[in-house]
């Protein structure tokens, strides 16, 4: 299983570079998210199994500080297709800063002659505890093995986040299908590699306190299968393989809609849309937005319509999130009564409270968003 694994990285790796450059959206993030997975893999798990002796020499630590790229691979990856023109800056040089700690921090093993790399893997061979013993310049190679986990799933929950908050922008490239599906590929993503990076530190933590690796096999063969589904994606969905935004054809009948359960959407017509617009126009007359702690659960139970529709005007018709149109109505009630010289008499203080903020911090951010001024 491992070896097939292995071979569906590889493979999926070299496919996404060929296609990388055709298309836009990140694939050369993906690939090399692939190829980094495989090499990490590779040095991680067939190092314990009869692979050829200078081969695992050549893998085995010598490749261990990449895996502290896998992180910010993720994340770009994931900001690429939020922005399909997005391309690294300088700036981001500060994500190189974990993997140049771990490479200088195993210089004393990747300096160290070839021989004494057999001699350590032959060792390991006859007694895997070693592996946690690898000669470091500071410390022992199991604070490595705590510190990948824990870098990796601060990086994990930083794309999460990223991604909740700046989805509603997926409308401005992809179709409402191919948002949905992209939606469940980001999805897929974040819930098995956290499954790897889990597996990866119950097995460190268990061998701190037991001193034994009785738990490694088990913790290999599930981060093999949860990288293996990663895997299977590329290749039964042209959307990962060729870019979101190259594939053109979508069926909520075709066989991709019903394995990442893409539902039907539902159609409105024109005097349905009229009519959801014309509610939301009932809001401007009412103000209730300028409430503090306005919620989208209050402009439900305001407007008394389905949740789709409330969902259909934000995605489709306006194209913002709620607390973006929250936030830009307030800020257009706060222009006009700076026009009408509210602070002639009162402090931007009290403007920003009358117009539903909490602090004057939030007010001028919402200021700056949406007017010059």
């Amino acid at each position: 299983m491992y070896s097939f694994v292995l071979f569906l990285c590889f493979t999926g790796s070299y496919l996404l570079f060929t296609n990388g450059k055709k298309s836009t959206g990140g694939n050369h993030f993906l690939a090399t998210l692939f190829l980094l997975s495989g090499i990490q893999f590779l040095s991680n798990v067939k190092i314990l199994e009869e692979i050829e002796i200078h081969i695992a020499a050549i893998f085995f630590i010598n490749t261990l500080s990449t895996s502290l790229l896998i992180g910010p691979t993720f994340y770009f990856y994931v900001v690429s297709l939020i922005n399909p023109e997005f391309k690294l800056k300088r700036i981001h040089l500060v994500h190189l800063i974990p993997f140049l700690l771990i490479l200088i921090n195993t210089s004393p093993y990747i300096l160290s002659s070839f021989n004494s790399k057999i001699q350590f893997i032959n060792d390991i061979r006859a007694n895997p505890a070693h592996i946690l013993d690898v000669p470091q310049l500071l410390g022992k190679s199991r604070i490595y093995y705590f510190t990948r986990p824990f870098i990796f799933m601060f990086y994990l929950f930083w794309t999460a986040r990223f991604f909740q908050k700046n989805k509603y922008l997926l409308k401005n490239h992809y179709s409402t299908f191919q948002t949905n599906i992209l939606e469940r590929w980001v999805q897929i993503l974040l819930i098995f590699s956290s499954i790897i990076y889990i597996a990866s530190f119950i097995f460190t933590v268990n061998n701190y306190l037991t001193g034994s690796i009785n738990g490694l096999f088990i913790m290999n063969r599930i981060s093999a299968m949860s990288l293996m589904i990663i895997c299977f994606q590329l290749f039964i969905n042209p959307y990962i393989l060729f870019g979101f935004t190259e594939v053109k054809y979508f069926s909520n009948r075709s066989l991709i809609a019903r394995l990442y359960l893409v539902k039907d959407k539902t159609v409105y017509t024109q005097n349905e849309i009229d009519d959801i617009c014309e509610q939301f126009e009932q809001l401007e007359m009412n103000k209730s937005y300028l409430e503090q702690g306005y919620t989208l659960k209050l402009l439900k139970k305001e407007l008394d319509i389905s949740n789709k529709s409330i969902n259909y005007y934000f995605n489709d018709i306006a194209k913002i999130s709620f607390s973006q149109w929250k936030n830009k109505k307030r800020a257009e009630h706060a222009l006009k009564l700076i026009d009408e010289g509210f602070l002639r008499k009162y402090t931007r203080e009290q403007l920003a409270k009358e117009c539903g903020f909490l602090s004057r911090s939030n007010f001028n951010q919402a200021l700056k968003n949406y007017t010059p001024k």
